[in-house]
């Protein structure tokens, strides 16, 4: 018998669970719900004067909207970093990448 394959992890738990983190590490966090402008990251983090931007995507889901690459870019021009998180796996080397900025 070959065994069950493990249902695939939601938005909603990943960006639960990269909440919890991010604020266990010491960063206050937004969830940004609506803005004037779509396709903004789902999560502003910020530590001692650094502001990290996170796009939380379903677990495997590795495609972003072209809307959401453009509002990416955009960010990354003003000199913030955008990061993607699409598993529960990734949280802990975002973090500490976003620690050594």
């Amino acid at each position: 018998m070959l065994p069950k394959k493990l249902p695939l992890l939601a938005e909603s738990t990943i960006q639960k669970k990269t909440i919890e983190a991010f604020e266990k590490s010491g960063w206050m966090v937004v969830k940004i719900i609506q803005t004037n402008r779509n396709g903004f990251p789902d999560l502003q983090c910020m530590k001692d004067s650094r502001v990290v931007f996170i796009e939380c995507k379903k677990q495997g889901k590795t495609k972003i909207d072209p809307l959401q690459s453009y509002r990416h870019n955009q960010i990354r021009k003003q000199g913030f970093l955008v990061k993607i998180i699409n598993d529960i796996n990734q949280i802990q080397d975002v973090i500490k990448s976003c620690e050594i900025l």
